[in-house]
């Protein structure tokens, strides 16, 4: 490899891993801490709600998905922010 293909690589390989590092709190349904829910934009915290309605094998419609995100962030606000969403799923 070539000088020019080497730092072409290594550029290239520098903006996946900060594009990979931008992309803030990812979404672990129901093992996401409330931390790293509250941290979460609105359209991320419903996917996550979604997702841990897929894993209790639910299929909630768009209402019942951004009432459950509201009253998340509401619990969230009163337990520590490494408690899991699973907390408020049994």
């Amino acid at each position: 490899m070539n000088r020019v293909n080497k730092v072409a690589s290594g550029f290239l390989a520098s903006l996946v891993m900060l594009s990979l590092c931008a992309c803030g709190p990812a979404n672990k349904g129901s093992e996401t801490t409330c931390g790293d829910y509250l941290k979460m934009s609105s359209s991320k915290q419903k996917k996550t709600i979604e997702t841990i309605f897929k894993e209790n094998n639910r299929s909630p419609g768009k209402d019942e998905v951004s009432k459950v995100a509201g009253m998340v962030v509401s619990g969230c606000s009163f337990v520590d922010e490494e408690q899991t969403l699973d907390y408020f799923f049994k």
